[in-house]
């Protein structure tokens, strides 16, 4: 599974949609489209606000390993 199948996955567990992720992360609807779509892996700055934003674990987020929520 890739990148954009746990974003998938992360936007089900949240029951988000692509508008409210991009507002709650700050990350553009145009880049959360390219991630959720293949186009391109979430840089740095994007892991951390997902990281922050949600609580994803960024581990779970890259390779599948893990849990998805970061135990704080």
């Amino acid at each position: 599974m890739c990148i954009s199948e746990r974003l998938k996955q992360i936007l089900e567990a949240k029951n988000m949609t692509v508008t409210e992720f991009s507002n709650v992360t700050g990350i553009s609807y145009r880049s959360a489209m390219n991630y959720l779509n293949e186009g391109r892996d979430p840089n740095v700055d994007a892991l951390l606000k997902i990281y922050k934003a949600l609580g994803i674990s960024v581990t779970w987020l890259l390779t599948g390993n893990g849990e998805m929520f970061h135990n704080i």
